[in-house]
């Protein structure tokens, strides 16, 4: 078990070497708990303690600039396929927990717009599905790569299992196909499909999945 994060009050009043220590402590906190989702397919912790985590290494590089490595959601890719460096960075989504983060985010995305504060800003929301992150790389319309999100600069190459989905087309149909096409999205397994997963594996005294996506991801 991890020790409870400090409030924002309590880092307000970190000495300089202070927040050097705790923000290294929470970066191997977080590196550990990345390994264990991504790479063992086995968290040990709930996505709020974790989404948690990366709160309290936020608050401490706004409040210490110079500690300024951005905590990034991800993974190393280990050695169990060949790894693969993707053509531009895949990022990860970012999380609000209050109505303030909510008004900083929309001044923040107001100000890159360029518009004024008192524009109305209009919202399209959705269900997120929680996945394992894949992007598919087809030349000429075949399909030639797959590959996971991995730290987002460098992935593995999952293409033999990602030719085993009957969701995945191996060729592109239709005209105007281009040369070249990169697709990102979720490997996910729903709901009755993960309970049934995990309903033959105690029957046959196997350990149940954590979770749909780590399911999914193994």
């Amino acid at each position: 078990m991890n020790p409870p994060l400090p409030s924002a009050q309590a880092i307000g009043l970190l000495s300089k070497q202070a927040a050097e220590a705790l923000f290294q402590d929470l970066q191997k906190q977080r590196q550990t708990h990345d390994h264990l989702y991504f790479n063992l397919d086995a968290p040990q912790i709930s996505d709020r303690e974790y989404d948690a985590l990366r709160g309290g290494l936020k608050a401490l590089q706004e409040r210490f600039p110079h500690l300024s490595e951005p905590p990034s959601v991800g993974a190393p890719a280990v050695g169990r396929f060949p790894k693969v460096r993707h053509a531009h960075p895949l990022y990860s989504l970012e999380n609000v927990f209050s109505e303030e983060e909510l008004e900083t985010f929309m001044a923040r995305l107001t100000r890159f717009l360029g518009w004024s504060s008192s524009t109305p800003l209009v919202w399209v929301a959705e269900p997120k599905i929680d996945g394992l992150s894949l992007t598919l790389t087809y030349e000429a319309g075949q399909l030639v790569r797959a590959a996971t999100r991995g730290d987002g600069q460098e992935g593995e190459d999952v293409t033999p299992n990602a030719r085993t989905l009957g969701q995945i087309p191996q060729t592109l149909q239709g005209s105007g196909v281009p040369q070249l096409l990169e697709v990102r999205g979720e490997v996910y397994m729903n709901k009755g499909d993960f309970l049934a997963l995990n309903a033959q594996r105690i029957a046959t005294q196997e350990a149940p999945f954590a979770n749909p996506r780590n399911a999914a991801a193994g």
